[in-house]
């Protein structure tokens, strides 16, 4: 039998096939941390379909993490030019916004993300933590409330919440939210020690204590956790049970101290100071930038 002949209109549907195809390949490496495999294989998905938005965004994405900010903010706004509400673009752009310290011009992109899909819970949740880092607690507030009403189960928003009741000076709601988390991600020691922290704001010792324990149960490795375990102790006057734990904890290193410091500060009311202090020993997310827009 003959061979039909391909039509016209087949070549661009062949094109597109290999580009997602290619965009399948920039993906996986892309999760693997490949990143120079991967932008070379976005760039032959935008070679063989340059209308494809998505190959763009993750052009951008892996041109951002491989620090090319110039490729990666030219890939962005390529991908929104070609898709005006592609919510995904508009989201990393805000992350790589982020990323350079522009946090207003970050909240203006993960709005519009929000705006063109407003199913988004993680792009809800972001919208509001990055508008908590900006000082704006009312806007991020709601907007964290709205992720924890679309995802109810996910302790990390319950946490997120809680914390800007805690700013906020709402100690109730904070306490509330952090009990939420701990009942979605019973397991996860930060959880219970920033409830530690707001029952001693409260001026509950005692309820801290259990924090306090369950925490450096949970981590016994945590020698800083047991170092505030042991102060805890000691402020309820149990001496022999504080010595035992400040022998556990041993001589902290100065990492470990200056932890301790912020916890202390946090438990104090002193928000500045304690500088929002993270899980112990995680790592720094968002390198410095460029300074943030006005």
């Amino acid at each position: 039998m003959p061979r039909r002949r391909r039509a016209a209109n087949d070549e661009p549907q062949l094109l597109r096939r290999k580009a997602d195809i290619r965009l399948r390949i920039a993906q996986e490496l892309a999760e693997n941390d490949l990143l120079e495999e991967a932008i070379r294989q976005y760039e032959v998905a935008v070679e063989l379909d340059a209308n494809n938005p998505d190959a763009r965004t993750g052009l951008g994405d892996a041109y951002a993490a491989a620090e090319k900010p110039v490729e990666a903010y030219r890939a962005f706004t390529k991908a929104l030019a070609l898709q005006p509400r592609h919510a995904e673009a508009h989201f990393s752009l805000g992350e790589f916004f982020i990323g350079l310290g522009r946090m207003r011009a970050a909240v203006r992109a993960i709005q519009r993300a929000v705006d063109c899909r407003p199913d988004r819970h993680y792009f809800v949740y972001r919208l509001g933590e990055v508008q908590a880092r900006l000082g704006d607690l009312a806007s991020a507030c709601a907007n964290i409330s709205r992720a924890v009403n679309m995802q109810p189960e996910d302790g990390f928003y319950h946490f997120k919440l809680g914390d800007v009741y805690f700013r906020l000076g709402r100690l109730e709601e904070a306490v509330q939210e952090y009990q939420a988390a701990i009942s979605c991600a019973p397991l996860d020691e930060f959880y219970h020690l920033r409830l530690a922290a707001a029952y001693m704001r409260q001026e509950q010792p005692e309820a801290a204590l259990a924090m306090f324990e369950r925490a450096a149960l949970l981590c016994p490795e945590n020698y800083a956790y047991q170092f505030l375990l042991a102060e805890c102790h000691a402020a309820l006057g149990h001496e022999e049970r504080a010595e035992v734990c400040f022998t556990q904890a041993g001589e902290l290193s100065d990492y470990d101290r200056d932890y301790v410091r912020r916890v202390r500060a946090r438990c104090a009311g002193s928000i500045d100071e304690a500088d929002d202090f993270e899980a112990h020993g995680a790592a720094e997310v968002c390198p410095q930038g460029l300074a943030e827009e006005r």
